[in-house]
C-alpha cells in the first residue's frame, strides 16, 4: 500500500499569495487546488515554495527511506523529478486513473516536480507517497476559538469540512472541527465532524483550553491550533497528518508558519525565538528568492530548541505530550507560553503555513497592556529564560517606549498598568478578567502615568520585588495550567 506525504497544489484560490507560491510555467489553467489543464507546449515547474518536498527532513523525523510519485489524469506528459534543482529521474508517461507510484530511488535532497506536454493533458493528481507503513491512525482535532469574526470562520469551516468529505480518507487520518463560539450566535449548518461551543468569552487563552479539553474528552490523539483569522491552504492538513502517522517521536509538534495578508509574498515568520522579547525566524524572506528557500529548507534539519515556538494560526500538537494547558493570559502569549512549558519536540514543515492580518495594525493600549504582561511572565515563570531584574525591566521598558512612538496617551499608560498589576502577584489570573472594567481602567489617563519618572519608579520597585515574584508565580504555574484550574473557571462562567 501507498501513503500520501503531500500532494502538489497548483494554487489556493481562498488565498492572497501569488501562484508562484507553488508553480512556475506557461500554458497552465487551474481548475482546483489539485487539478490542472495543461496546454501544448506547456511546462509546468512545481518548486514553488509551498511544493517542496524536503526529502532529508522525512528521513529524520519519520525515517521514511523511499519516495514516490503518483499521477493520474488523461494525455501525454513528460515526468521529471528534481534534486536539488537538478534532474535525476525522467519518464514519458501516458496519463490514466491508475493510482501507480513512480518509485524515487535518489531522494536525498530538495525534490522538485517538472511537467511537460507537446500536445496538451488534464493532470488530476499529482502526489508523492510513500510505502512506509503507518504507525498509527491519527485522530486531529482542529480548534479555532472565534469571536466577532463569524463570516470568515463560516468560510473557513466550509472549506474545511468540504477537503475531508473529498481528501481525508486518503490522507489515513480522522479529523473533526471544534469550534469554540465567543460570540454565543454562530450558526453553522451541522456536519458529522463539525462541534460547535458556545461560550462566553475568555479569550484566546481560554478558547483554547476549552478546545483541547473537548479534543481530549472526545478521543482525539492530536490538535491543530487556528486562529479565527488565519486561512490555511488545506495541504497542510495533508502533511501534518503523515508526520503524525509515521512519526516514532511522541513529542513532535509541527510550528506553521505564517504569511501576512498585506505582503504574500514574503514571510513573516517560520516559527519564532523568545528571546528577551519575540523573533520571529526568517523574517520578511523573499519567497520568490531560491537560494533564501534553500537555506530555509536546509534550516529544517535541526528541531527547533528550548526558546522557540510556534504561533496559534497553525499550531499541531500530539495531546498526549501536553503537560501544561494555556496559561491564562485572555489575549497574547498564549502560544509562546505554551510551548515554552510543555517543551515539544518543534518542527517546521514546507507548506505549512497560515494567512492572516499582520501585526504592523493591531497596535493599541489593549494589545501594548496584554504584550508586556506576557513578556514580563514568560521571564518570571521559566527559569530557562530568567535573565535578572535589571534585564527584565529593560524589557519593559522597550515595550512601553513602543507604545510612547504611537503618540497616544492611552497605550503609554497601559505599558505602565501592565507592568503595575504584574507586581501583585499571580493571584490576579485567578479569576475570570473583567475585559470591559480593564478597558475602562486604561482609558482613565494619569498624567503620572505617562511620564518618564513613573516607569523608572517601575523599574525601581520591580529590582526590589524580582525574586519574591519569582517564586511566586513560578509556585503557582502548574496550577493554573493544570485541567482543574479551566474547569473552575469555566464553571465561574459557563459548564462545558
Amino acid at each position: 500500500m501507498i501513503w500520501p506525504l503531500q500532494k502538489i497544489c497548483f494554487g489556493a484560490g481562498h488565498l492572497p499569495c501569488p501562484q508562484a507560491l507553488w508553480v512556475h510555467g506557461a500554458g497552465i489553467t487551474q481548475r482546483s487546488d489539485y487539478e490542472v489543464t495543461l496546454a501544448p507546449q506547456a511546462q509546468l515547474s512545481c518548486d514553488g515554495y509551498a511544493n517542496l518536498l524536503n526529502a532529508p527532513q522525512w528521513q529524520i523525523v519519520a525515517d521514511i527511506q523511499r519516495f514516490g510519485v503518483v499521477i493520474t489524469g488523461q494525455g501525454q506528459v513528460t515526468l521529471s523529478v528534481l534534486r536539488d534543482g537538478i534532474s535525476v529521474l525522467e519518464q514519458d508517461l501516458i496519463l490514466t486513473g491508475r493510482r501507480t507510484p513512480i518509485w524515487v530511488d535518489a531522494a536525498h535532497g530538495i525534490m522538485t516536480l517538472r511537467l511537460e506536454t507537446a500536445q496538451g493533458a488534464d493532470i488530476a493528481e499529482l502526489t508523492w507517497v510513500s510505502d512506509m507503513p503507518p504507525l498509527r491512525v491519527p485522530k486531529i482535532a482542529l480548534v479555532i476559538p472565534t469571536y466577532q469574526r463569524a463570516a470568515r470562520v463560516r468560510a473557513t469551516v466550509a472549506r474545511l469540512l468540504d477537503w475531508m468529505d473529498q481528501h481525508a480518507v486518503q490522507s489515513a487520518a480522522e479529523f473533526g472541527i471544534i469550534v469554540i463560539d465567543h460570540d454565543q450566535a454562530l450558526d453553522l449548518p451541522p456536519h458529522p465532524a463539525l462541534s460547535v461551543i458556545a461560550a462566553p468569552n475568555l479569550g484566546g487563552s481560554g478558547g483554547f483550553a476549552r478546545g483541547l479539553i473537548r479534543a481530549r474528552e472526545t478521543g482525539f490523539t492530536h490538535a491543530l491550533l487556528m486562529d479565527d483569522d488565519a486561512d490555511l491552504p488545506c495541504d497542510a492538513l495533508t502533511r501534518i497528518a503523515a508526520l503524525f502517522r509515521h512519526a516514532p517521536n511522541p513529542k513532535l509538534a509541527v510550528a506553521g508558519a505564517m504569511i501576512a495578508r498585506e505582503t504574500p509574498d514574503r514571510l513573516w515568520e517560520d516559527g519564532a525565538r523568545f528571546d528577551r522579547v519575540c523573533r520571529p525566524r526568517f523574517h520578511d524572506l523573499n519567497l520568490a528568492d531560491p537560494s533564501r528557500l534553500l537555506e530555509l529548507e536546509v534550516s529544517r534539519l535541526n528541531p527547533l530548541g528550548a526558546q522557540d515556538y510556534g504561533g496559534f494560526w497553525c499550531f499541531a500538537l500530539p495531546l498526549s505530550a501536553m503537560r501544561h494547558m494555556p496559561y491564562p493570559f485572555f489575549l497574547r502569549g498564549d502560544d509562546s507560553g505554551f510551548c515554552l512549558a510543555n517543551q515539544f519536540d518543534l518542527i517546521t514543515m514546507a507548506g505549512v503555513f497560515a494567512v492572516q492580518d499582520g501585526f504592523g495594525g493591531k497596535a493599541n493600549a489593549l494589545t501594548i497592556y496584554f504584550d508586556l504582561r506576557y513578556h514580563l511572565h514568560h521571564h518570571l515563570v521559566h527559569p530557562h529564560l530568567n535573565i535578572g531584574a535589571r534585564a527584565t525591566a529593560t524589557v519593559a521598558l522597550r515595550l512601553i517606549w513602543r507604545a510612547w512612538r504611537l503618540r497616544d496617551p492611552v497605550a503609554m499608560s497601559a505599558g505602565c498598568h501592565a507592568w503595575r498589576d504584574m507586581m501583585r502577584g499571580p493571584e490576579q489570573f485567578d479569576h475570570l478578567l473583567d475585559l470591559l472594567a480593564l478597558k475602562t481602567r486604561l482609558g482613565r489617563v494619569k498624567p503620572a502615568l505617562v511620564s518618564g519618572g513613573y516607569a523608572m519608579g517601575l523599574w525601581f520597585f520591580w529590582a526590589i520585588r524580582h525574586k519574591a515574584l519569582c517564586r511566586r508565580y513560578r509556585a503557582a504555574y502548574p496550577r493554573q495550567t493544570s485541567l482543574g484550574f479551566w474547569r473552575r473557571i469555566f464553571a465561574e462562567s459557563q459548564p462545558i
